[in-house]
């Protein structure tokens, strides 16, 4: 009798421990998201350098990327192309039918 005790004692503690392991696991891997989620907000709380002519963004490690990547890489989402109605007239306005514009 007192075997059979052992072994289901023996048996729960297997069971809290791997159920400590994965908590511990799960725990560590919440602080990881929390710290990369930390960093994501500071980026965009603080300045984002961007350069004044091509329009990269410099990124904490001090390598310059397209803006595009830039958001892609910081925040997970994806950008699409596209042109805005006012660079669509001042560099389409001709294949868009609409005239010239006065100097």
């Amino acid at each position: 009798m007192a075997q059979v005790i052992l072994g289901k004692n023996l048996h729960d503690l297997r069971t809290a421990l791997q159920a400590r392991e994965d908590m511990e696991h799960d725990m560590e891997q919440l602080i990881q998201d929390f710290q990369a989620a930390r960093s994501t907000i500071k980026t965009f709380n603080g300045l984002i350098p961007i350069c004044a002519w091509c329009k990269k963004v410099r990124d904490d490690l001090g390598y310059w990327e397209q803006v595009e990547a830039y958001i892609t890489n910081t925040t997970g989402v994806d950008t699409t192309g596209s042109i805005c109605p006012e660079c669509s007239q001042k560099h389409f306005r001709d294949v868009c039918g609409a005239g010239k514009e006065s100097d």
